[in-house]
């Protein structure tokens, strides 16, 4: 054998020249050269019989040695676990008894600090000219974080497609030539397919669809300009026969080169919700054509109630001012009195009918002017004035010398402060006044008009049930006065119908503040 029979140091073997190096403090580095040293896997290299040559620092840091004539003293002295994984080690073993090699042999090993790592290893024999066994040569290399970095991946993967499975919606993937190249298990139940069946198919095929449909073109054209989609609904026949309807959304996925590779995403049978919706949606048009029918009927009733109700106001004024003559008797005066007040209130309750059905039917327009809204609070106040002092109620009323211009229709505006003033008189007792003022909020550019009684009072729980139609506050004093309940319903959509709001303040028994407030893009300046 060529291992043991050189004596000179000139003709010696390469085994026996490094064991004197070693014997001699040679650095056992030094036969490997410089790129090998710095190399940041393990070199190393081995008597036949395991005993460490040579090695670079790599090796040495593997195992939790500062150099590697450290850990070369270590293995002398036995100190060094080696062989902690059995199959490591009969694989060593096996590889000594054959001369022959190992090729990524991966083995749990043993660092100085105790740690237990994962390597993988690579080691061969180098034979003498005679073939002779000189010594091994291997790399090694510490794949500990890499197994669990590969480990950590499986289970991911592992848990994605438990999830996949499991789920309810299902998940799928298309290749670069837009064709399904995955689908998960939930398909089939969902959807009465077998994943199998639509692998390599393109869209349009999959889903039996055809590109003549618009619908299907905007979606083709967005998978084409790699966009990302969402919620795509399109009807589907299962094999079984059923129609269902499905939800799509998907991605684009791109490498890090920015290179397209397909789409990825998840699709749902929403066949349920498809169904709700269209309830939903038939229930809102059925509704919709009996509001209008309530409207249309509420107005010709109450077209047909304005004629008669016109001739007895009319037949009434006659008869009371005894235009042909005197009637006789007083007590007919009074009730002739009577029957004009009722028939008038009947009258006005229609014109407020009339007006809450042609707003509810979307019917009545706004016809915007320029308008000095003192102007207008003014000559509400000069018709209410008769009404307030039959009750003993002041209105005060202080005009603005420099008042905003606003831009609304003058004769909603003054069916709005006719409406409030008439209610703020009647909720007021006598000796009490309601104020009006208007004001601009120079922070917002709003303008608002209040009407300040100090009467009854709302509860804070029926201010908004008074805004409603037929709304009433069902307050004890409430009670003892006329009204339709119409007045502050008019009211407020009135004001929505120039983008404003209705503001209601009230402290029971103490009075109200209502407010007609304008946005500021309605207001010119003053």
């Amino acid at each position: 054998m060529a291992n043991g029979s050189e004596k000179g140091a000139a003709g010696a073997t390469p085994t026996a020249r490094a064991r004197a190096d070693v014997r001699q403090g040679v650095d056992p580095t030094s036969g490997l050269g410089e790129l090998v040293a710095a190399l940041p896997i393990g070199v190393y290299r081995t008597t036949p019989k395991g005993e460490l040559l040579l090695g670079n620092r790599a090796l040495a840091a593997i195992y939790g040695f500062d150099d590697i004539a450290a850990l070369q003293a270590a293995a002398r002295t036995g100190s060094l676990s080696w062989y902690v994984d059995p199959g490591r080690r009969e694989a060593f073993v096996r590889l000594m008894d054959s001369w022959g090699e190992i090729d990524r042999l991966v083995s749990e090993v043993e660092a100085l600090d105790g740690r237990r790592i994962w390597v993988s290893e690579t080691a061969r024999l180098v034979r003498d000219a005679e073939g002779a066994p000189l010594f091994y040569e291997g790399a090694i290399q510490d794949i500990t974080d890499l197994l669990s970095v590969q480990r950590a991946l499986r289970e991911s993967e592992r848990r994605f497609r438990d999830f996949a499975e499991i789920a309810s919606d299902w998940f799928w993937e298309m290749d670069a030539e837009l064709r399904f190249s995955y689908f998960s298990e939930t398909l089939a139940s969902e959807v009465g397919v077998e994943p199998k069946d639509l692998l390599g198919r393109g869209r349009l095929e999959s889903a039996g669809a055809s590109e003549n449909d618009p619908h299907w073109r905007a979606h083709m054209e967005d998978l084409r300009e790699r966009r990302p989609f969402y919620d795509f609904r399109y009807g589907f026949t299962r094999t079984d026969g059923r129609d269902i309807v499905i939800s799509t959304s998907g991605v684009p996925v791109f490498d890090e080169s920015g290179v397209f590779r397909g789409y990825r995403g998840v699709g749902s049978n929403v066949t349920e919700e498809a169904r709700v919706q269209q309830s939903l949606q038939e229930a809102k048009l059925q509704a919709e054509f009996a509001n209008r029918a309530k409207s249309e009927f509420i107005a010709n009733v109450s077209h047909e109630l304005r004629t008669p109700l016109n001739a007895i106001l009319g037949f009434t004024d006659i008869m009371r001012d005894e235009l042909f003559g005197p009637i006789g008797v007083p007590r007919y005066g009074r009730y002739l009195d009577d029957i004009h007040t009722s028939a008038a209130h009947l009258l006005s309750i229609i014109n407020m009918i009339l007006d809450l059905s042609k707003i509810e039917s979307g019917k009545l327009e706004i016809d915007d002017a320029e308008i000095d809204p003192s102007a207008c609070v003014e000559g509400a106040v000069e018709l209410v004035r008769p009404m307030a002092r039959g009750r003993g109620v002041e209105i005060v009323f202080a005009p603005d010398p420099a008042p905003p211009i606003l831009r609304a229709d003058e004769r909603a505006l003054r069916q709005m402060l006719l409406n409030l003033l008439s209610n703020a008189v009647k909720f007021s007792s006598a000796d009490q006044t309601v104020d009006v003022v208007v004001g601009r909020d120079s922070a917002t550019g709003e303008v608002d008009i209040r009407v300040i009684d100090r009467g009854a009072g709302i509860p804070a729980d029926k201010i908004d049930l008074v805004t409603q139609p037929f709304g009433h506050s069902e307050s004890s004093m409430s009670k003892s006065y006329e009204g339709s309940g119409l007045g502050l319903a008019i009211t407020r959509r009135l004001i929505e119908l120039h983008g404003g709001r209705l503001d209601i303040e009230s402290d029971l028994g103490r009075g109200t503040t209502v407010r007609l407030v304008f946005p500021a893009d309605r207001v010119r300046g003053a």
